[in-house]
């Protein structure tokens, strides 16, 4: 297959749609059933993740800690701020991961790592914001409250995965070693943040809504929307993306730029 048959929506999410592809042959089973159960896998896993780190804490708090008594809704939100919105919507970006299948998508239909990333980004952001708030409602966050922190999440994705660039492109040589240190302290501050301090002050008021207030999402909307254009209009994904190859079993504590 080369690349003219690669095309259009096909080419836009290859980097979706060919390991599915690759799964319907290897299991013998359709397309919809493979695509359902993918899509089922990734919402339970996305549905526990923010259940064990942001909303089941939550209910223990309001259940156990006097003070925090049907304080439920406002200990989701700032638990999910800081565990979900930052500590795992900003930190564990994804443009510079290789997935399994980039090398073959680059390699056999000349579907390159900006495509496939890009194409996995803008299927992440809607299916994560669905996902997110069906979750938020179940447990009890308003409808109101749980599109605003939803928004929030998406924005610090966008932002995530513009410092990785960003990064890249300042420094002559990226300390990946250096990365990683930094970014496990940011989350252990998160941690603190959204487990001790309600824990030791006893008290959450309806103040911290104002993490997820229209003012502040309407003051962050035009720098989402310039991340966003960044993600789009980068040139250089190839590039970096050659470089991670190259070092990858060689030095995998730096990728040096050429």
């Amino acid at each position: 297959m080369n690349e003219k048959r690669v095309s259009g929506i096909r080419r836009k999410y290859a980097a979706f749609t060919y390991p599915l592809t690759v799964k319907m042959n290897n299991s013998g089973r359709g397309r919809w059933p493979v695509t359902i159960f993918t899509f089922a896998k990734y919402i339970l896993f996305r549905w526990l993740f923010c259940f064990i780190f942001a909303i089941l804490p939550a209910i223990i708090y309001q259940a156990a800690r006097p003070g925090l008594e049907d304080r439920q809704e406002v200990l989701i939100v700032y638990m999910w701020f800081f565990m979900i919105t930052i500590r795992e919507s900003y930190t564990f970006t994804r443009v510079l991961d290789l997935g399994k299948y980039d090398k073959t998508l680059k390699r056999s239909f000349n579907i390159s790592h900006g495509d496939a990333f890009l194409g996995r980004f803008k299927l992440r952001s809607i299916t994560e914001f669905i996902y997110h708030f069906c979750i938020l409602i179940i447990f009890g966050v308003s409808v109101y409250h749980a599109i605003f922190l939803c928004i929030l999440t998406m924005y610090f994705r966008w932002a995530g995965e513009k410092k990785e660039l960003k990064r890249y492109q300042k420094y002559e040589m990226i300390d990946f070693d250096r990365r990683r240190k930094q970014m496990n302290i940011l989350r252990i501050v998160c941690a603190l943040a959204a487990y001790v301090f309600p824990l030791a002050v006893g008290v959450m008021p309806n103040g911290w809504f104002w993490l997820i207030h229209p003012v502040v999402i309407g003051l962050l909307t035009p720098k989402a929307l310039l991340d966003l254009r960044y993600l789009y209009k980068y040139k250089n994904y190839d590039y970096i993306v050659r470089e991670i190859i190259e070092n990858e079993g060689v030095n995998k504590g730096f990728c040096v730029k050429g």
